[in-house]
């Protein structure tokens, strides 16, 4: 029932996901994009971080009352109804704006329309993985989700195990509710200074939003594995400060993120585009990092099994194979580094295209508000030059034959 239930989760939060960014680009010019792509996903670290509160919170409040275990059900009773309230008011108030209108050198009232069908769908999967920003951002946001999801399963763990090993034990709900307060903040404070940063530096060169993900990706993973490490040392206070500024950095790039893709896909590509995008992170990020994570763990503590013994309640061995599993998140965020620095070398060319594909459209408009296709149009230019060049041509011929 339950890995049911989050199959269907999931297919919501992905068709959600999909369409919601385009529909934003659609709304709001280049200008005012960025901003409003923020505000959008801070829901990614406020939603996940408000389920750690929202959850522990009920489930104790239930234990409270009813002195019995198994409280842990009403935290998946409670969460539910902010969303199915929330998707009212989107399908009442929400309305669908014209595609690509918001581009820069389109405009339109009709908008751009796509094909449709089978073999269309497989043309735009084939344009995108052509496309070197897409591929580049994607394998970049996908490092981060990696290890945004490898955080979200085992880092309350690992402060439990951690605190029962450097300090007196938290409670497993203590843990879930302090990690959750510090990727709410993180989160906020990230996604919005990730925005703001682009912009300003978006002033000076338009790679603006390859670069903060660059940086950020960059600045988060020495975090991270400070994070990890000072643990060692019992000093619980500075792992908290690292695990802050390590989300606070991996946050900085949700909005760039879904910003180059914006600006790097032409509009009738955009959902099939946002779909590839969080089909990789997913499968290859935050799905897959969980069951790496874990079963280098187990297998490291099967081997440090026999080196530590149990302290009470506190077992040391799976703190530390758990604290050895965690650094492969480090590894990859390097590669995420790697690929985000690699797109600040192609997303110029990639987002200019765009551009004139933007333009061409436009011209199309143009052309039909005068009558007739653009394409018939530019055609029938051409032949009208050549027949009278041609005619020119042959009266030049005929007076000088004729002077002859």
């Amino acid at each position: 029932m339950l890995l049911s239930s989050r199959a269907l989760v999931g297919i919501g939060e992905a068709s959600y996901a999909t369409i919601a960014p385009t529909i934003i680009a659609d709304l709001f010019p280049p200008e005012k994009r960025l901003r409003m792509l923020s505000v959008f996903y801070i829901a990614m670290p406020l939603g996940s971080a408000l389920g750690y509160i929202l959850g522990s919170r009920v489930s104790l409040l239930v234990h409270s009352i009813n002195h019995q275990p198994g409280s842990w059900q009403w935290a998946l009773r409670i969460t539910p109804l902010p969303a199915v309230i929330l998707a009212i008011v989107v399908l009442v108030l929400v309305k669908e704006p014209v595609r690509g209108s918001t581009d820069v050198g389109f405009s339109s009232t009709k908008g751009v329309q796509g094909k449709s069908g089978v073999k269309a769908y497989f043309e735009d999967v084939l344009y995108c993985l052509r496309n070197k920003s897409f591929v580049l951002s994607s394998l970049g946001y996908t490092a981060v989700t990696f290890t945004v999801g490898a955080l979200a399963q085992f880092a309350p763990l690992f402060i439990l195990r951690a605190s029962c090993i450097v300090t007196k034990q938290y409670e497993e709900a203590t843990a879930d509710l302090l990690f959750g307060g510090v990727t709410v903040v993180a989160g906020i404070f990230g996604t919005l200074s990730g925005s703001e940063l682009s912009r300003f530096l978006g002033r000076y060169t338009r790679k603006a939003d390859a670069i903060v993900c660059a940086v950020g990706v960059a600045m988060g993973t020495p975090c991270l594995f400070l994070a990890l490490t000072v643990i060692q040392y019992r000093i619980m206070a500075v792992s908290w400060v690292m695990v802050f500024l390590a989300e606070f950095f991996f946050c900085l790039n949700w909005a760039p993120v879904a910003a180059v893709l914006l600006y790097t896909v032409v509009p009738t590509r955009r959902a099939t585009a946002e779909a590839l995008q969080i089909l990789m992170q997913h499968l290859l990020g935050d799905a897959f990092s969980p069951l790496v994570v874990g079963a280098i763990s187990d297998m490291v503590y099967r081997f440090l099994g026999t080196y530590y013994t149990d302290s009470g309640s506190c077992d040391v061995g799976k703190g530390i194979s758990l604290e050895f599993a965690l650094f492969i998140t480090v590894f990859v965020c390097g590669l995420g580094v790697a690929a985000f620095l690699s797109l600040t070398l192609v997303v110029e060319n990639d987002r200019k295209a765009v551009e004139r594909f933007s333009r061409g459209q436009r011209d199309r408009e143009h052309a039909n508000v005068n009558g007739g296709q653009w394409e018939e149009h530019t055609s029938d230019d051409e032949d009208e030059s050549s027949r009278l060049l041609d005619e020119a041509v042959k009266e030049h011929l005929l007076s000088i034959s004729a002077k002859t």
